[in-house]
């Protein structure tokens, strides 16, 4: 992870299986904010670029959008809470084990920035 006055940040993981991803945050007081996530892995690579998602499948060279048909249902996490609390839905849109993966991966990108080498988790 790198740090430049607190504005940009980028994170690379290695998943097992050897996907690869790579975040990163880039903005300053006088441009908006940008947001760049990539997924590259054995068939294919998905990247998120400012609220739009492109896909390349294996064999592509050029990642094409995700037409806003074929992805999920957008929400908010307190619509989600409260259709779960009324019984509209029958489970969280992202369960407990979700929040612990998050936590596992934030805590080994700090110390992986903290110490400079490569964290498992």
């Amino acid at each position: 992870m790198r740090r430049s006055g607190g504005i940009d940040a980028s994170l690379t993981v290695r998943f097992t299986g050897q996907a690869l991803a790579s975040i990163a945050v880039v903005g300053s007081a006088s441009i908006r904010w940008g947001e760049d996530v990539s997924i590259n892995g054995a068939t294919g690579t998905a990247l998120y670029r400012n609220g739009q998602v492109l896909v390349a499948r294996a064999g592509e060279r050029t990642p094409v959008p995700v037409p806003a048909a074929q992805l999920p249902a957008s929400g908010t996490l307190a619509g989600n809470f409260v259709d779960l609390i009324l019984g509209r839905v029958s489970a969280p849109a992202a369960p407990a084990s979700c929040g612990l993966a998050v936590a596992r991966l934030t805590e080994a990108a700090w110390t992986s920035a903290e110490s400079g080498q490569t964290v498992m988790c």
